[in-house]
């Protein structure tokens, strides 16, 4: 599914941007890209976990595994997805502590995230964080109110994504700080602003569904008589060569389970 900057208070560096894996790397991604297709999403989860078991500290090979998991549970959705999703979570936060500050200010607060935790990542750590904020957005999402107690940590790592994403200008960090804001909103000025954030992740990668069914799913939760016919009135490609083939029909099946009131389309 999708996924990463420079900062306050950390001077460190990952590595040097060579590596003899990045053939593997490259191979990873091109699976990815061809998710449409199951097995090619799970060739490419596959080879990334084989890849984590012979460099289990390389970031670069983690945060493809947390993306690979997180696209799997949401477009190929199954009793599994909540374990894939978690599992993803899991990467994803491993992926992290490759940043020395970032284990330390985790293991003072008892592996809870922290806003000083937060400022302690940087540019290099946007690939991870990215990975992470899709997974747990998607977990979040899919539990229902039982997750609701997630959402203060999720904004705290939005909000650093989109404190460090000034380069790439990416949908994830806006899409996760919008969701998740307007997942706990209590008045219309909340609203407001999740509204404004999905929208702007939307503008950054306007081909991709995503953005616009999770806003017509908030708005559902607002009013039941909001927001249905909105996506199917873009045209969204759903080609099996567009790079957002699997996320853009997931999207469009979601729609349609929400017309007919079914408690799936949320995911």
């Amino acid at each position: 599914m999708a996924l990463f900057l420079v900062t306050g208070g950390c001077s460190w560096k990952r590595g040097p941007d060579a590596s003899p894996i990045d053939s593997d790397l490259r191979r990873i991604d091109s699976l990815h890209e061809q998710r449409i297709t199951r097995s090619h999403l799970e060739d490419s989860i596959r080879l990334a976990e084989q890849m984590a078991i012979e460099h289990p500290e390389n970031p670069e090979v983690q945060w493809r595994v947390a993306r690979g998991l997180t696209a799997m549970a949401y477009g190929y959705p199954g009793e599994d997805s909540e374990a894939l999703l978690l599992e993803s979570m899991e990467w994803g936060r491993r992926c992290l502590r490759g940043n020395p500050g970032w284990v330390s200010r985790e293991q003072l607060s008892g592996g809870k995230v922290t806003r000083r935790a937060a400022l302690r990542l940087s540019g290099v750590d946007l690939p991870c964080l990215e990975a992470l904020l899709t997974g747990w957005t998607r977990w979040v999402v899919l539990r229902g109110a039982a997750a609701h107690v997630d959402l203060d940590s999720l904004q705290v790592l939005a909000r650093r994504a989109v404190a460090l994403d000034t380069e790439q200008q990416g949908w994830v960090a806006p899409w996760a700080l919008g969701l998740s804001l307007g997942l706990s909103a209590a008045h219309a000025e909340a609203m407001e602003e999740a509204e404004g954030l999905l929208s702007l992740a939307a503008s950054r990668e306007p081909e991709l569904a995503t953005p616009r069914i999770d806003a017509v799913y908030m708005h559902r939760r607002w009013s039941e008589a909001a927001g249905t016919a909105e996506l199917l009135d873009v045209d969204l490609p759903t080609y099996a060569a567009h790079k957002w083939a699997l996320e853009n029909r997931r999207a469009v099946q979601r729609e349609l389970q929400m017309r007919d009131g079914e408690p799936s389309g949320s995911f």
